[in-house]
């Protein structure tokens, strides 16, 4: 039969003894520190997710924001267009009456002055009428 020789049992408790002293100076803290590292990349890829997740609400912000400004400034544009052109509008109405008065003033001159020298016009042919006449007369 099989013998056990008493150098097995001592190889066989030297064994086992290396493999608790490797377990407890080894291989233990090595899983502690794979399972500290695995802790670590978990807890950075949810730091990362969350990171990710508030960039795109402050980015849906920021383009929600921009669309509102670029409304608010075509309103703005469009009431500053409305209200030049009105402006404009008034601008020409006004000069088209001031050239209107004008316009009457200046006629209501000439008129004047056209009544002022047919009258002057006709005490001048008068005058020469008058004076042709004596002279027919007297010669």
């Amino acid at each position: 039969m099989l013998s056990i020789d008493i150098s097995f049992i001592i190889i066989f408790i030297i064994v086992w003894i290396l493999v608790i002293v490797l377990d407890r100076l080894f291989f233990t803290p090595v899983r502690r520190i794979m399972h500290k590292r695995e802790e670590i990349i978990n807890s950075n890829i949810e730091n990362y997710n969350r990171a990710i997740l508030n960039y795109q609400k402050n980015l849906e912000k920021i383009n929600e924001n921009l669309t509102r400004a670029y409304q608010e400034a075509s309103k703005l544009r469009e009431k500053y267009l409305k209200e030049g052109e009105a402006k404009r509008q008034e601008i020409i109405d006004k000069a088209r009456k001031e050239s209107e008065n004008l316009l009457e003033k200046v006629k209501g001159k000439i008129s004047k002055e056209v009544e002022k020298n047919k009258k002057k016009l006709k005490d001048h042919s008068e005058f020469l009428a008058r004076e042709i006449i004596e002279k027919i007369l007297e010669g």
